[in-house]
């Protein structure tokens, strides 16, 4: 009878111990081990997860996580890992998702005051972001991040209880963990989502009017022909995570890898400055089209700045809020000239995909300083 019990504890501790490996599955490069300060801090990173799965509404189905620098200097200690998580969104449906909530009341309110036009172009706003949160509830969501966490050391090089700080890679900066993680409450997603549709069937009153001069048409009748998911999908594919400098090194901290580029549509690629050139391919595989002002190689195609405001000129680009902006949108930075392009978003949380620094399905901080486009392209039908 002691034999069997002992059997059966011991099995139900290896089950148990399977499960926390593969929800905290720590995954160290072969080139670079875990140094000692790594290994001592590792708990604190995943606690540092966990909280960040909490704060953004995320059920966690497997971390890993790649050291890739360390340094031990006058008794303070930096390490920075590579943090891979697959997650899922920690809702029921998607029709509880505060954004969509929103974006629903808006609709059920307005309804009787809209065209035919304006509630089909509601509508598929509507089925576009349910589909994507039902994706994100559903099925495996990735994201990656880079997390830095520093600590001092007395004498005896042993971490000193208290000196532990966390940051998280938020643009060019790393943002305090307490600061990036911080995200509206529903109220305020639910809003969001209830004033983005009401701009959004605004612009498309303006449009009907004739008022926006800049518009590439002047329809009676309109449909957005512009194709998110292909734009999100082009940047999925050809940007990839990488620990890689450009040619400046390291002391310009900007990570490249031309061999996850589409060099064979877009042979010539900006050393150090490509995110304009890769943002403007995607809005090219959403069905944007190109102009002799904005195509591979003019000057707006390569510019942040530049490719930006001809959006919003030429009817394409419209300002939204960060809660609110939809996959293949677009993120430009205020601090520095760079753009990004939306590849998630499920109202608390924004990821995004850029060239130089190049980065893939990471999350953009709540202190990222940056405006916010969604894309469209209105034709008449």
């Amino acid at each position: 009878m002691s034999k069997k019990i002992t059997t059966i504890c011991a099995i139900v501790v290896l089950i148990l111990g399977l499960t926390i490996t593969n929800v905290f599955a720590t995954n160290v490069s072969n080139d670079k081990g875990s140094s000692k300060y790594g290994q001592l801090l590792s708990n604190n990173l995943e606690q540092l997860v966990k909280k960040q799965m909490n704060a953004y509404n995320w059920k966690l189905d497997n971390l890993s996580y790649i050291e890739v620098s360390n340094k031990v200097s006058n008794n303070n200690v930096e390490v920075m890992w590579l943090v891979e998580v697959k997650h899922r969104l920690n809702y029921d449906k998607a029709e509880s998702v505060p954004i969509l909530k929103g974006k629903l009341r808006y609709f059920n309110e307005s309804k009787n005051n809209l065209t035919d036009v304006e509630k089909s172009v509601a509508q598929t706003d509507i089925e576009s972001w349910k589909a994507n949160l039902e994706d994100y509830i559903k099925n495996e969501q990735y994201m990656g991040e880079y997390v830095k966490i520093t600590a001092q050391t007395n004498d005896q090089n042993e971490i000193i209880p208290g000196t532990i700080k966390e940051f998280i890679e938020n643009g060019k900066d790393y943002t305090p963990v307490d600061e990036f993680i911080k995200v509206p409450d529903k109220d305020t997603q639910e809003n969001s989502g209830y004033e983005s549709l009401q701009s959004q069937i605004m612009d498309l009153k303006k449009l009907n009017k004739g008022s926006n001069s800049s518009s590439p048409v002047q329809p009676m009748s309109l449909v957005d022909i512009y194709n998110k998911e292909a734009a999100k999908d082009y940047a999925n594919e050809y940007v990839k995570a990488t620990s890689l400098y450009c040619e400046t090194g390291p002391s310009g901290g900007v990570y490249q890898n031309p061999n996850n580029y589409n060099l064979v549509d877009y042979p010539t690629y900006f050393e150090c400055n490509d995110c304009a050139n890769f943002v403007s391919q995607c809005l090219v595989e959403g069905g944007i089209p190109t102009t002799t002002t904005w195509e591979y190689h003019t000057d707006t195609w390569v510019n942040a700045n530049m490719l930006v405001n001809y959006m919003k000129n030429n009817g394409y680009g419209y300002q939204i809020s960060r809660t609110a902006v939809p996959i293949g949108g677009i993120v430009q930075a205020t601090a520095e000239e760079h753009v990004y392009l939306v590849t998630y978003n499920d109202g608390t949380t924004l990821k995004a995909n850029s060239h130089t620094k190049d980065r893939y399905q990471i999350s953009l901080g709540s202190g990222y300083a940056a405006n916010y486009y969604a894309i469209h392209y209105y034709i008449e039908f």
